[in-house]
């Protein structure tokens, strides 16, 4: 900063005034925290550009007017309290000439004018940047010829502040007008429209900001200008929402915070802001329907509930129903348009599905003899018209959304089934085109239950991704007959081979006695029954995709060249022994197998029970395969064994066989027992055991498990189902 040198005794005094001043300051600092400079002495921008002179009397551009006659700093205590200016640039007729300078914001009498000073920062344009109070360094700054630039300076009072340079090609224009809509619809996007005093420059930007909760939050949305005029639209907003917003310039893009500190120009309907209201529609039923069932068959008296659904905008899908929405079931004997009907049963609200409001009404219950019935949904809000619902979704038209169908029967005569149901399984798990067993019961007094199957009796197993009522599936795989259990006959049908792709299936029985109506049945822990949906209900089976088999090599390599027939058997072919193929007394075969680990071994097939066990020891041999094929254990074994013995006669009995629970093991003599799934993972074991055991098998799904039983020197397996 430029200033002259005084003399000593000069320096003195001056000390002496210093030291007074720096004492007012404190105190007046202290005081003032939070508050505004002295407005009479104002902000100042001396600097190298003025030469120094403070107050810059000398450009009026640079000095406040509250302390220059003429001064264009001026204060703005819209929003955010602040000084700004506006000057230009220029070799020639401009406020100031381009260069860069050394500068200060400043404020003091006209006697101490540097007595408050802010500053030590490199000015980059279009961005706030902090300004310390009583700094050391100068400011210094860089300004073109041609450029014009507007300043704004936060009054924070004497203490670090921001200020901000925004640098344009053209003086900055004036914003003329802000449009207000005269009607907005909810959630609906609103055009507004701003124009100019003049086509800004490159470097301006118009922005429109505006709030939802009264100023609490609020956004800049640039806006699109041609020439003088532009637009903006303004997010749609819910009923009952006020938006209000006013225009600004500014140079900052992507403006988001300090909005006040970085405005060259606005426009705020002075200071009043600009809004408008989003007012709430009048409550009207905008769709309604007949939900479910599309079609139905029942006898005299039974039961037929009808649902149908109704939405107004922003009233209905609450916890509650709609007030003032009222519903009827309809139904006639003719299929014509329901504003015709007589027959109309006032329905019950049944809750809330989505944004609609759900009632039923049971159909049956009213309409007392046979025939082929019409049925629609019937909907009032208040003392409105009536609207009636179609089934397929939507106001009803007789065309794409239309009446139900309802056939209503006499009882059939005996005989009929009187009970069906889905034994088992009620879940399970495969991977895809494996096999899945399902089972399936009926019962006719007096004819099912025989040592025949019944005539006319009829079954199969349907399957569907969605879990709906089973009348409407179209995919049925026939059953066959399986035996008679108890009074009732069982059949049964593999649906695993025809489930198409990966993903979760439900599925239930069918029965059909010759002709006769269609019953379903659903699976319960008590037995099952016709499926209802809620006690008796579908099963449900998971297809996942298949694990990858790896092939695996064993070999047998007969050390005493005197075997003829050595045969493999492991838990992998659930004990089943399986014939190799002979080269030179080494005997092989190839299994494909899935990743797990496997117990195995070797018998000479001599024409006895049991063959002779061609592996030393009281062990079986080992092999594990990972997720990759990779092979660990025991897949080639020499044998040296020359005589053997038969394995022992059965040690134990193990029922019920198949078991859907407990399974009864009742030992012989001492034993150990360990119970295998195909693919060689223990599941249960037990060591020296004796007398009655019992092994849970009720949570494990359904398919073969093996139990190998070791007594003495000897192994025994057994096969076990689990149903």
């Amino acid at each position: 900063m430029k200033k002259n040198l005084p003399t000593l005794a000069g320096k003195a005094f001056r000390l002496f005034q210093l030291l007074c001043i720096s004492f007012v300051i404190q105190v007046f600092i202290v005081d003032s925290v939070q508050a505004q400079i002295w407005r009479p002495e104002g902000l100042n921008m001396p600097g190298a550009w003025n030469g120094w002179t403070n107050p810059p009397a000398n450009n009026l551009a640079l000095a406040s007017s509250t302390q220059v006659p003429g001064g264009k700093i001026t204060i703005d205590t819209v929003g955010t309290t602040r000084w700004k200016t506006i000057f230009s640039v220029a070799a020639t007729g401009g406020d100031l000439v381009g260069g860069t300078y050394a500068w200060l914001f400043t404020s003091g009498p006209s006697s101490g004018a540097f007595n408050n000073k802010w500053a030590g920062v490199n000015v980059v344009m279009n961005t706030l940047q902090t300004y310390v109070y009583q700094g050391a360094a100068d400011n210094n700054i860089t300004i073109v010829n041609g450029k014009w630039y507007s300043v704004n300076w936060e009054d924070k009072g004497y203490m670090s502040s921001k200020a901000i340079f925004m640098e344009s090609s053209a003086l900055p224009v004036n914003i003329v007008s802000v449009s207000v809509p005269v009607s907005v619809s909810p959630n609906t996007a609103t055009p507004i429209t701003v124009t100019t005093s003049a086509a800004k420059s490159a470097e301006e930007i118009i922005y429109l900001r505006y709030t939802t909760d009264a100023w609490a939050t609020s956004v800049a949305l640039p806006v699109t200008m041609s020439g003088t005029s532009g637009t903006v639209d303004l997010p749609g907003q819910a009923s009952g929402t006020t938006v209000s917003y006013y225009a600004l310039s500014s140079t900052v893009t992507g403006l988001s915070t300090d909005f006040d500190l970085c405005t060259i120009y606005l426009n705020n309907n002075l200071g009043a802001n600009y809004s408008y209201s989003i007012a709430a529609p009048t409550p009207t039923i905008t769709w309604a329907n007949l939900q479910e069932p599309e079609s139905g068959d029942i006898e005299t008296g039974e039961t037929f509930e009808v649902y149908g659904q109704a939405y107004i905008p922003g009233v209905t899908g609450q916890d509650t129903s709609a007030p003032g929405l009222q519903a009827w079931v309809g139904y006639s004997a003719s299929n014509t348009n329901p504003n015709t009907w007589t027959n109309w049963i006032l329905a019950d609200y049944n809750g809330s599905d989505g944004n609609n409001d759900e009632f039923f009404a049971d159909l049956g219950a009213v309409i007392p003899s046979a025939g082929t019935y019409y049925y629609a949904t019937r909907f009032q809000l208040n003392v409105d018209p009536y609207v009636y619902g179609g089934y397929n979704g939507g106001f009803w038209d007789g065309t794409t959304n239309i009446s139900g169908i309802l056939t209503i029967t006499d009882p059939i005569p005996d005989p009929d089934f009187e009970w069906v149901n889905l034994q088992y399984p009620d879940t399970g798990t495969i991977v895809l085109q494996e096999d899945y067993i399902v089972y399936a019961q009926a019962y006719i007094q007096g004819v099912t239950g025989q040592p025949t199957p019944a005539p006319g009796v009829q079954c199969w197993i349907g399957f569907s991704t969605t879990n709906s009522n089973p009348n409407t599936w179209n995919n049925w795989v026939p059953a066959a007959y399986a035996n008679a259990v108890g009074n009732n006959d069982e059949f049964t049908a593999n649906i695993g081979t025809q489930l198409p792709a990966t993903g979760t299936y439900y599925y239930a029985s069918r029965f059909q006695l010759n002709t006769g109506s269609y019953f379903y049945g659903g699976y319960s822990d008590s037995g099952g029954g016709i499926w209802d949906g809620n006690d008796n209900v579908s099963g449900e089976v998971i297809v996942n995709a298949p694990i990858v088999k790896f092939p695996v090599l064993f070999t047998i390599i007969d050390g005493t060249q005197l075997n003829t027939n050595i045969k493999f058997k492991g838990s992998m072919t659930a004990w089943d022994t399986v014939s190799m193929i002979p080269n030179n007394h080494t005997w092989t075969l190839t299994l494909d197998l899935l990743p797990g680990t496997y117990e195995w071994g070797a018998i000479e097939d001599d024409g006895t029970a049991n063959g002779l066990w061609l592996i030393a020891g009281t062990n079986n041999l080992s092999v594990t395969l990972d997720n990759s094929g990779s092979i660990t254990g025991t897949v080639t074994y020499t044998t040296l064994i020359t005589t053997g013995v038969e394995e022992p006669k059965t040690v134990c009995n193990a029922f019920p066989n198949p078991t859907d629970g407990d399974l009864n093991v009742q030992l012989l003599e001492k034993a150990s027992l360990v119970l295998f799934d195909l693919n060689g993972k223990k599941l249960y074991y037990t060591k020296d055991a004796t007398g009655d055991q019992q092994i849970d098998m009720s949570d494990f799904n359904s398919g073969v498990y093996v139990l190998e039983i070791h007594s003495g020197n000897s192994i025994q397996h057994q096969r076990i189902v689990k149903k």
